[in-house]
C-alpha cells in the first residue's frame, strides 16, 4: 500500500509539474508576443552625423545643415526641410554647382533618397541652406531640424553647430552666389 501511495503521489506531482510548465510556457509566449506587438517599428528614414556651420558676424549670415540620411525602405523623396524660426527664417534644399571659376549654390526641388540606400549632405554638394538667421549660431550649440519626405513623412533630428576651420568645410561662404 505504501508503494501505491508513493506512485500515486509521484504521478500527481508529475502532473502538477507538467501543468505548471505548460502554464509558464504559454504565458511567456503571450508575453513575448505582446512585447513584440508594443515595440516601435524600425524607422524607415534615419539621420546621422547632422551638423551645421556656425555663423560668422556678418551682415547676412547663412549656414547649412550637413548629414547622412539612411533609407531603410522604398525609394523616397526629400521634399523640404524646416527649423525653428529662432534658428533661421528659411531652410531650403540646395546643391552647389561649379561654373568655370565660380561656385554657386542653387535651390533644388528636394532630393531623391534611393531604396535601402543613403543620401549624404556635405559641404560643396547637396545641403540644407539656412537663411535669414536672426542670431549668431555658436559652435557647441544644438537645435532640432525636420525633414519632410513624400512617403516617410516628417523626420526630426538634432543638429550640432560646429566651427568651420578647414576640417571639411569652408570657413567663409559669404562670397558664394546663392
Amino acid at each position: 500500500m505504501n508503494l501505491k501511495l508513493t506512485l500515486r503521489g509521484a504521478a500527481f506531482a508529475l502532473a502538477a509539474l507538467t501543468s505548471t510548465m505548460l502554464f509558464i510556457a504559454c504565458n511567456s509566449d503571450d508575453d513575448a508576443t505582446e512585447a513584440a506587438a508594443t515595440e516601435e517599428p524600425a524607422a524607415s528614414i534615419t539621420v546621422t552625423d547632422a551638423w551645421a556651420r556656425g555663423t560668422m558676424d556678418v551682415e547676412n549670415p547663412t549656414s547649412a545643415i550637413y548629414a547622412t540620411i539612411k533609407n531603410n525602405s522604398e525609394a523616397d523623396h526629400l521634399v523640404s526641410a524646416s527649423v525653428p524660426a529662432e534658428i533661421a527664417g528659411k531652410a531650403e534644399t540646395h546643391t552647389t554647382e561649379v561654373d568655370g571659376d565660380t561656385m554657386k549654390m542653387v535651390h533644388v526641388d528636394g532630393y531623391d533618397v534611393p531604396a535601402n540606400g543613403e543620401l549624404v549632405l556635405e559641404p560643396g554638394h547637396n545641403h540644407i541652406m539656412l537663411m535669414q538667421i536672426p542670431e549668431q549660431l555658436m559652435p557647441g550649440d544644438m537645435f532640432t531640424a525636420t525633414l519632410h519626405f513624400e512617403h516617410a513623412g516628417d523626420v526630426s533630428f538634432m543638429v550640432e553647430i560646429r566651427k568651420m576651420d578647414g576640417s571639411g568645410g569652408m570657413a567663409d561662404m559669404s562670397g558664394m552666389d546663392n
